[in-house]
């Protein structure tokens, strides 16, 4: 198998110390059976534990300013958060081992025989399979949603006042409503949030700027329906997504969750050249070629955007080990340069797509929790 985006793998026993969390049905609503068949500004936030001033890091090409970076002007509004509910901190940006974890995944995806990328449409059935392995966790409503011409679906777990617009990862190309619902699902239970799952047009159909504009719109639907707080939120390709949207509507979103956001169209950070990271440089310029657009755009590449000191409460989670650590550690530095309030959590030893598969890695949960703890020093739901 080449490496790429991971699929969902068979549970590892080792990994299987996390509770699944369950809510009461809302009264008056549609119960959700989970699964396939279920569905029909502040002071500054900081995570608890130690927050510390990170180094700055070249290696960037031309999105660096003047093309390197150094220690002396690291911004104290960037915070690095402790590990929590652990005994080790995130430690330095720079690599470590891989997590006994993340080895033991990436033999399972190794292992999984998805077709090659290439193959746009076949790729895109078998990550929907195997995605429909995976149980998904009760939520009390769950329906499909037209937000002003977007297709979405809608997670509403009983007692939510808070809302997220989530982008689904995927490297703009593979990920779905379908690939991410387990993950939807979780998020809405963790958080206590409703979930705006956007079904955003992806490339080689629907290249740049559709996906970015599916997201705005559908995020200005949700802030217009929803009695309460809206949160912007996506992984890796989502994680873009989810920032450009907040980028172009200043003072729309209470925070934004970024979670190894892909940002980097020229693949030129110093931490691409790993070999174990869950994803390869190689993967990386394949998805940014189908996406497309220009380079200098920053609705393409948001950390060129001058804009960042606009953004609201940020959290960036990154993978110590993953290929985007470089310009995920770079976005959180230029957000506390530009002034804006951000908090950088790196978690040590793991490697791109640990977030949505809590079957092999721990964090995945503690990320969640993290997240929650997060937009609760934010703001109330």
């Amino acid at each position: 198998m080449r490496r790429g985006l991971q699929p969902h793998a068979q549970p590892l026993p080792a990994a299987q110390r996390q509770p699944r969390l369950r809510r009461p049905r809302r009264p008056g609503g549609r119960a959700d059976a989970g699964g396939r068949g279920g569905r029909g500004p502040r002071r500054r936030p900081v995570l608890p534990g130690h927050h510390r001033r990170l180094p700055l890091r070249a290696g960037l090409g031309p999105h660096a300013a003047g093309g390197r970076h150094t220690h002396r002007q690291a911004d104290a509004g960037l915070h690095q958060a402790r590990r929590h509910g652990g005994r080790r901190r995130a430690g330095p940006v720079g690599s470590v081992t891989l997590h006994p974890q993340a080895r033991a995944a990436l033999q399972v995806w190794a292992a999984a025989g998805l077709p090659d990328r290439g193959d746009v449409e076949a790729r895109r059935r078998a990550e929907r399979e195997v995605a429909s392995r995976e149980a998904g966790e009760p939520v009390d409503r769950v329906e499909d949603v037209d937000a002003d011409g977007v297709g979405c679906r809608l997670y509403v777990p009983s007692g939510a006042r808070r809302a997220i617009v989530f982008a689904h990862g995927g490297g703009f190309v593979f990920g779905d409503l379908e690939t991410h619902d387990a993950q939807a699902r979780r998020i809405a239970l963790r958080t206590g949030s409703a979930v705006l799952a956007v079904d955003y047009r992806r490339p080689p159909e629907h290249p740049f700027p559709a996906a970015a504009d599916d997201v705005q719109r559908a995020g200005g639907w949700l802030v217009s329906t929803w009695d309460g707080p809206v949160v912007a939120m996506g992984d890796s390709a989502g994680g873009n997504l989810a920032l450009v949207a907040a980028l172009r509507d200043p003072g729309r979103y209470a925070a934004l969750v970024a979670i190894y956001p892909f940002l980097d169209p020229t693949t030129s950070g110093d931490t691409y050249d790993r070999p174990h990271g869950g994803m390869s440089r190689a993967d990386a310029a394949a998805f940014w070629e189908q996406y497309a657009g220009d380079p200098a755009d920053p609705d393409l590449a948001p950390l060129r955007s001058d804009r960042l000191g606009t953004l609201p409460p940020t959290l960036v989670q990154a993978a110590g080990e993953d290929v985007l650590l470089a310009e995920d550690v770079l976005l959180a530095e230029r957000i506390a340069r530009a002034g804006g309030d951000v908090t950088l959590r790196v978690f040590p030893g793991l490697v791109h797509g640990f977030w949505r598969q809590p079957q092999l890695f721990d964090d995945a949960e503690r990320s969640l929790a993290e997240i929650r703890t997060f937009l609760e020093a934010v703001g109330p739901a």
